[in-house]
């Protein structure tokens, strides 16, 4: 869906799904006891949304990473109810294994920030929404990542931060394990200081042999909407640091782009104007102008998209279906892929060639698209056509929803539903779509007035980075999540590539079956990862 879809949303069928943890329901705080004194803090994991007035929760974290992967952990920081928190600052020491060696682990740093949702989303069914209240979601980070650098002098920081009496604050950590890093267990301490003391906790990472491979083997199309053009190469770099194909990338930017963070797809510029509720498509481009764009690009993959949400047009079989051919004609003669948001029909299985390929390359479809459809989608599926997922706004009560008031486990799961349905690809009509929240400032209002209703966090998965000090966007906690479920496919398809396909698909199965028989239970999508992770270690490390 792209942002030209957007005036026509109210026309949109809306339902939707939940279960998870209630967060703070907006009512004062009724602080847990505290113990007077300094700041108390504990560990706890990465699919876990800690409310401001959360109890203290200690236990034991076991992280478990591949070589060149991302994991991630909270860390809480409670004031006691006697006083607040004053100049608090987070800071982690370097891994070093059992013997002492040191290691290139990286750590990255946020602080989390509440947003509000003071209207629950209209997601119904499962998920559901879980209602009204402040959710941690953006991250401010503690070093630009863009620059390496502390973040320039912004309204908001990430240190030194204030803690009010009897509340809580989370902090968000990200450890990026090098591909080059020797397996074994690795240890550091994370330290808070603050003006009425300090605390620390101890931190394990157990490395495995095994290597994520550096492009995510799940394709996609996240889309850079409205972010600064002086900020588009931070913000693509933010998203691929995250797992997820950003859209669009100057063509210079490319080879640097996938050496460094697995960039390998290019989505061309060329539009023929047609979208949901508005069904007039101009004529594609000339072989000549598609093939001068062609060459500026230095990636494996290079597609385009003529057109969006037309499945619904009732000059479809008529008049679009003929030009769509002739923009696949001209696209093809140039060695590149045509993408559609529409469900699969007969007349655009031919590109109007004798080849026998379809006019379609990739077929971008809702959730409630694709279970209306599945005989049509086997047909192209035979044929070599590809098949991707996408959401926006919430247009049924079974699949997976990415609103703020909605369970961790929508974002992660999704990933695991694709290798499950042979979908190989998602796609994201925005993740800065902050004109649509009041004042264009999402860290202030989350919600995004979509035809007049609001949906939490719709199009928004990073924040203006300029209200952080950082050259780039800053991510939000789901965007971590979403990361997280890449890095699951990636497991699933390097236990395929080393023949143990069929294993892979019964753990995933009891999880992601399907659009409607799926979990978002933190607990039971973490033991499934790790589960992958584990039988890939010992029996196909790479």
């Amino acid at each position: 869906m792209r942002a030209r879809y957007a005036a026509a949303v109210a026309a949109v069928v809306l339902s939707s799904c939940g279960a998870g943890t209630v967060p703070h329901d907006g009512a004062p705080f009724a602080p847990a006891a505290r113990a007077d004194g300094g700041p108390i803090v504990w560990i706890a994991p990465d699919m876990v949304r800690i409310a401001p007035n959360a109890a203290p929760s200690p236990g034991p974290i076991d992280l478990v990473a591949a070589r060149n992967q991302v994991v991630s952990l909270q860390l809480a920081v409670a004031a006691p109810r006697s006083a607040g928190l004053t100049h608090v600052d987070l800071s982690i020491s370097p891994f070093r294994s059992a013997g002492g060696a040191s290691t290139r682990i990286e750590s990255a740093l946020y602080r989390e920030w509440y947003v509000r949702v003071t209207k629950a989303s209209p997601v119904s069914g499962h998920p559901r929404s879980l209602g009204p209240g402040l959710y941690p979601d953006g991250l401010i980070p503690f070093v630009d990542d863009a620059t390496g650098k502390p973040p320039r002098p912004s309204r908001l920081r990430a240190e030194p931060a204030s803690i009010a009496a009897g509340t809580t604050q989370p902090y968000w950590i990200d450890l990026r394990v090098p591909r080059d890093t020797i397996p074994g267990t690795y240890r550091a301490t994370v330290t808070l200081t603050s003006s009425q003391g300090s605390a620390t906790q101890p931190v394990a990472l157990s490395v495995l042999h095994v290597t994520m491979p550096l492009a995510p083997t799940t394709d996609s199309d996240f889309q850079l909407q409205y972010s600064r053009d002086s900020a588009q190469l931070a913000s693509q770099t933010e998203l691929l640091r995250n797992r997820v194909q950003p859209v669009p990338v100057n063509a210079p930017d490319e080879r640097a782009l996938a050496h460094t963070y697995g960039l390998k797809m290019a989505s061309l510029a060329f539009w023929g104007g047609a979208y949901y509720g508005h069904c007039t498509l101009s004529p594609p481009p000339s072989v000549a102008a598609i093939a001068r764009a062609v060459r500026a690009q230095h990636v494996p993959t290079i597609y385009d998209q003529p057109a969006d949400e037309i499945g619904s047009c009732k000059n479809l079989k008529s008049v679009m279906v003929p030009l769509l051919q002739h923009w696949a004609r001209n696209l093809h003669a140039n060695g590149v892929l045509d993408l559609v948001t529409m469900a699969p029909i007969p007349a655009l299985e031919t590109d109007g060639t004798a080849s026998g390929r379809s006019a379609v390359d990739i077929w971008t479809m809702l959730p409630i698209e694709f279970v209306h459809a599945t005989a049509q989608i086997r047909n192209v599926l035979a044929k070599g056509d590809r098949t991707w997922w996408y959401t926006a706004l919430s247009q049924d009560d079974f699949s997976p929803k990415w609103e703020v008031d909605v369970p961790p486990g929508d974002y992660r799961i999704e990933s695991l539903i694709d290798e499950n349905l042979n979908l190989t690809g998602e796609e994201y009509w925005a993740v800065d779509a902050w004109r649509y929240v009041k004042g264009g400032d999402p860290w202030n209002d989350i919600e995004s007035n979509q035809g007049g209703t609001l949906y939490a966090g719709e199009g928004i998965l990073a924040y203006p980075g300029t209200d952080v000090g950082t050259a780039g966007d800053a991510p939000s906690m789901r965007l971590k999540w979403i990361r997280d479920g890449m890095y699951d496919a990636d497991a699933v398809s390097l236990l395929k590539a080393c023949g143990l396909s069929a294993w892979a698909h019964a753990q995933t199965q009891s999880i992601a079956a399907d659009f409607h028989h799926w979990t978002d239970d933190a607990n039971a999508i973490a033991t499934v990862s790790r589960r992958l992770l584990q039988r890939l270690d010992a029996s196909c490390p790479n």
